[in-house]
C-alpha cells in the first residue's frame, strides 16, 4: 500500500514538473519573440535617427552656403557701388 501511495505521489510530482516546464518554455518563447521584436524597433530608430541626423547637418551645411552666398553678394553690391 504504501509504495502505491510513494508511486502515485512520484507521479503527481513528476507531472506537475511537466506542466511548470510546458509554462515555462511557452514564456521564454514568448520573452524570446518580444526581445526581437525590441531588437527590431531598436534598429529601426537608430536607422531613422541616423538619416535625421545626416538631413539636419545637410540642412545646416545648406543655410550655411546661402549665408556665405548672400555675404559675398553684398560685398560684390558694394564694391560695384
Amino acid at each position: 500500500m504504501e509504495t502505491v501511495i510513494l508511486i502515485s505521489v512520484i507521479l503527481v510530482c513528476l507531472t506537475v514538473l511537466y506542466i511548470e516546464d510546458r509554462k515555462t518554455r511557452r514564456i521564454e518563447k514568448e520573452l524570446d519573440f518580444k526581445r526581437q521584436t525590441i531588437e527590431m524597433m531598436s534598429q529601426a530608430v537608430k536607422e531613422v535617427a541616423e538619416a535625421a541626423i545626416k538631413e539636419v547637418a545637410e540642412a545646416i551645411e545648406y543655410k550655411e552656403y546661402l549665408k556665405s552666398d548672400k555675404s559675398q553678394d553684398d560685398e560684390n553690391t558694394t564694391k560695384q557701388n
